[in-house]
């Protein structure tokens, strides 16, 4: 056990990504959503991914497309931004705004 985090803090980014994968292939149906709550809590930004080998990288952005068409109404902003859809956090900024005055 010892051996597996010593390669941890020396090869920290592989462990990250294969965080990743494990999420993204541990069910059937794909668990797209765990894939991004696992980047959040790894605090995995979209250049993160873009520095990322292009194969590597394909079926997490994918993974992120997906979310894009649903995304959980129970992320943090992080989310919305990694996926694209900063849009959400803003109108949920002026929603709170509008409620206050």
């Amino acid at each position: 056990m010892e051996m597996n985090s010593n390669l941890e803090i020396m090869f920290p980014n592989i462990f990250r990504v294969s965080r990743l994968y494990n999420a993204l292939m541990s069910t059937n149906n794909r668990n797209y959503f765990a894939v991004v709550e696992i980047m959040i809590a790894e605090r995995f930004t979209k250049d993160n991914l873009d520095h990322l080998p292009f194969g590597i990288a394909l079926p997490l952005k994918e993974a992120l497309r997906n979310c894009r068409y649903e995304p959980s109404a129970k992320w943090p902003a992080e989310a919305y931004i990694l996926i694209g859809k900063q849009w959400i956090i803003f109108n949920y900024i002026l929603k709170v705004r509008i409620a206050i005055e």
